[in-house]
């Protein structure tokens, strides 16, 4: 297996695996999907103040900064929607691209009921 990915075939796998978790194929592993999605808006807006709730028909997210200058947000989003907004969360800094290898090598090694096989190009 490859060990080094570039920028660009790192962000290509957080998308694939933004695709996946969103699927809805895997409903064992659900919650470890909802954890890498809470993951990943953590990053995006820079906060660990975040509450991402699944109901049956949407997810809920709440993001709170602690700066007070900021607003709270308040995101409702249905499954079909949420790929795409997950998608746009993607940064591609060179801090980031670090925070999403280490994310890829955590599901490509762990079992999350299949493992998640990253790809090179």
């Amino acid at each position: 297996m490859k060990t080094t990915f570039t920028p660009a075939e790192i962000i290509e796998n957080v998308s694939n695996l933004i695709k996946r978790s969103c699927d809805g194929n895997y409903p064992e592993t659900q919650k470890t999907f909802d954890r890498f999605h809470l993951a990943l808006l953590k990053r995006y807006f820079g906060t660990s103040n975040i509450i991402y709730t699944r109901k049956a028909d949407h997810i809920e997210i709440e993001v709170f900064f602690v700066d007070t200058s900021s607003q709270n947000i308040h995101i409702e989003l249905t499954p079909e929607k949420l790929e795409n907004f997950l998608r746009s969360c993607i940064k591609k800094d060179t801090l980031s691209i670090g925070f999403y290898d280490n994310m890829l090598l955590y599901y490509s090694t762990h079992k999350q009921g299949e493992k998640f096989h990253l790809q090179s190009a």
